[in-house]
């Protein structure tokens, strides 16, 4: 079951990386943000998306009773040329969401889903049950259902020069919903 866990979320991860990346060629004048500005982003937009659901939910980063089961933000090389300082990266941030009692993982998808189309956001739906969405200012946003019915929600930010990576600040550990 843990395997199963990991490969999803690893799928997840890739899935968010992939769409946030930026398209090769001169990638240091086509990068769309700072790190700074591109952690902020993440962290304001998965507020905002907690708040947008019907319900109120709890994001958490370990998923409960499951001590293996933790997601973490991490630094996503938007190509494989390392060499190069300013090469494309991005960040991914995923986050577990905790239901309300009643209410099922594709009720949280689907709510997911409308809100994303009521903003404007471009968004795909895929034959496994995961939603992608990408808004107006390049970020990516995608639900993931675990085989336990647990969701997550992976958020991938436009790109930045590897030059400005900063791995030092912190992430939240757990979001309220304002629900």
């Amino acid at each position: 079951m843990m395997i199963q866990i990991r490969r999803s979320l690893l799928i997840l991860v890739l899935a968010a990386a992939a769409l946030a990346a930026c398209s090769n060629g001169d990638e240091a004048e086509k990068c769309m943000t700072t790190n700074d500005a591109a952690r902020q982003g993440l962290v304001t937009r998965m507020h905002q998306s907690a708040d947008a659901l019907p319900w109120p939910v709890t994001l958490v980063k370990q998923y409960p009773g499951e001590p293996s089961a933790v997601l973490s933000p991490s630094p996503v090389p938007n190509n494989t040329d390392d060499t190069n300082p300013e090469q494309p990266y991005s960040w991914s941030f995923p986050m577990w969401v905790l239901l309300p009692s009643g209410v099922t993982a594709a009720q949280a998808t689907d709510a997911f889903n409308q809100d994303w189309r009521k903003q404007g956001f471009a968004v795909t739906e895929r034959a496994t049950g995961s939603v992608q969405a990408k808004d107006s200012d390049g970020y990516v946003y995608v639900t993931k259902t675990s085989v336990q019915g647990g969701v997550s929600l992976n958020l991938g930010s436009p790109c930045f020069p590897k030059s400005q990576l900063d791995e030092s600040g912190s992430w939240p550990d757990r979001i309220e919903s304002n629900g």
